[in-house]
């Protein structure tokens, strides 16, 4: 059984090792495997209370590893910020998150450097941890989850492959193993009986489940370990300013809108796998801003919807058309611009109610 915690720690150890290695050696990299790093020295050290029936100790490293659950919400937040903003920009205020931190490590130390004996319970810290410092920060990552999600709707065609993917799994993952902990951490309140080894025990084993599951995510389902940056807008603030300030008509939004649809429909843009409001926008001959506008308010859809509503017909009009009748369904959706398979059957089932396959199908009968 003590294995498992062997099993959680190497894929920690593999993620950090990765990504201290990796030659992008970027700033969410360099978190990441901080924090891949700590988690392996957390189940090396429930490793070594295990093998001991939980009498181990050692000065120092045991208040390291008390106060170390202190820094996951930390690291992680600033992992998800790392990754969902151009730049991630530290200010010294940002210091003040790892307060907890060095005040609980203080506290438990400051017996060992005065020689003053404490009469402090060993797992003092765990209430702490467990039930409050963490979940602010899960749900604080979960907001700016949200957020970076509708900035990616209204400037990407495409977003399967978008980091967002691989944080929802990091932080639901992380809302999940503090659900175990906070259970595990009930349940030895209300028993007498020494079970802090078996609540352990099951949060090291459910993580070593989610660290297996994340490194399959991380390894054949995204390009997190890979240097990628989101190329997010760019645009001319006063070109914006000088589009949003213009008290168009109704009439003339239409129109406008009406010139975009001809855009869509004869030069076809949204074949382009990678096709993004900028991209667009220079096609249009217009600003993001009020480009964004018109699909907003005239169509009542993000950029997401409607370009991906465009190549919806372009796939129903290739699956009716027999020069395509040779192509798999994969084949056609690729060439009408979708880029993931996955993206392509959600989106189609959302707007038809069936698979493609049913309505290939369908159409054939």
């Amino acid at each position: 059984m003590e294995y498992l915690f062997v099993l959680a720690g190497g894929f920690s150890l593999l993620f950090s090792f990765i990504l201290f290695f990796n030659k992008s050696k970027k700033t969410q990299h360099w978190i990441f495997a901080v924090l891949s790093f700590l988690v392996s020295i957390s189940c090396y050290y429930v490793f070594l209370l295990y093998k001991k029936d939980g009498q181990y100790y050692e000065a120092y490293f045991s208040e390291i590893n008390y106060a170390i659950p202190l820094l996951y919400g930390v690291l992680l937040w600033f992992y998800t910020r790392a990754l969902t903003k151009d730049k991630l920009r530290m200010k010294w205020l940002d210091l003040l998150h790892f307060f907890p931190f060095v005040f609980f490590l203080g506290f438990l130390s400051y017996p060992l450097l005065t020689g003053i004996e404490s009469n402090a319970p060993e797992n003092l810290g765990y209430p702490l941890i467990k039930l409050i410092i963490n979940p602010v920060y899960i749900f604080l990552i979960l907001f700016t989850l949200k957020k970076h999600r509708e900035k990616l709707l209204n400037e990407f065609s495409y977003i399967d492959h978008m980091h967002h993917y691989w944080l929802n799994w990091i932080t639901y993952g992380a809302l999940a193993l503090w659900i175990v902990a906070c259970v595990g951490n009930f349940y030895n309140w209300v028993n007498s009986a020494n079970t802090n080894l078996l609540g352990d025990y099951f949060l090291t084993s459910f993580l070593a489940a989610f660290l297996f599951i994340l490194a399959y995510v991380g390894f054949n389902r995204t390009q997190i370990f890979n240097s990628i940056t989101i190329p997010y807008t760019t645009t001319n603030k006063l070109e914006d300013e000088k589009n949003d300030k213009a008290e168009d008509s109704e009439v003339e939004l239409r129109q406008q809108f009406e010139e975009l649809m001809r855009i869509m429909k004869e030069e076809k843009p949204y074949l382009d796998p990678k096709l993004s409001l900028n991209k667009l926008a220079e096609t249009f001959n217009s600003s993001t801003t009020r480009l964004s506008f018109l699909i907003n308010h005239i169509a009542k859809q993000n950029f997401y919807e409607f370009i991906n509503t465009f190549r919806i017909k372009e796939v129903k009009s290739r699956m009716e058309d027999e020069e395509f009748a040779n192509y798999s369904i994969l084949g056609i959706a690729e060439e009408s611009g979708f880029n993931s398979k996955a993206s392509f059957n959600r989106i189609f089932k959302n707007q038809l109610g069936i698979t493609p396959s049913e309505y290939l199908k369908s159409k054939r009968n």
